[in-house]
């Protein structure tokens, strides 16, 4: 039996579900490719300092920090909320931040200051 004689033996209310969930994911594919045709990239991208020139490129697994005093910097990260866990090879210890992203503004609060940033 082909495919289309499978489903005709299914009762009305698997086929209902069947097509429930089919068109769910076609909603959420839709979602998916709509915000990211408006550019809507969540925190991957460039980002750039005003205040110091400083440059943040974040992957989905990697963000990278450069700046005159410090060279390039790269952290792995983990993303919870509003929460990003950085991780570096040779700390100990995983360093916590906070982020708010407001369009094409990053806000990255660690220790008590905040960085701001805006995607290039």
């Amino acid at each position: 039996m082909t495919g289309a004689f499978k489903c005709a033996r299914l009762s009305d209310g698997k086929k209902a579900a069947i097509v429930s969930v089919l068109v769910l994911a076609a909603l959420m594919i839709g979602l998916v490719l709509s915000v990211a045709a408006c550019g809507g990239g969540g925190l991957e991208g460039t980002w750039v300092s005003e205040k110091d020139g400083e440059t943040v490129v974040i992957t989905a697994d990697k963000i990278s920090v450069e700046s005159e005093s410090t060279g390039k910097l790269e952290f792995t990260y983990k993303v919870d909320g509003d929460q990003l866990l950085l991780s570096m090879e040779g700390l100990a210890t995983d360093m916590p931040a906070t982020y708010k992203l407001d369009g094409d503004t990053l806000t990255i609060s660690s220790d008590g200051e905040d960085s701001v940033y805006t995607r290039k």
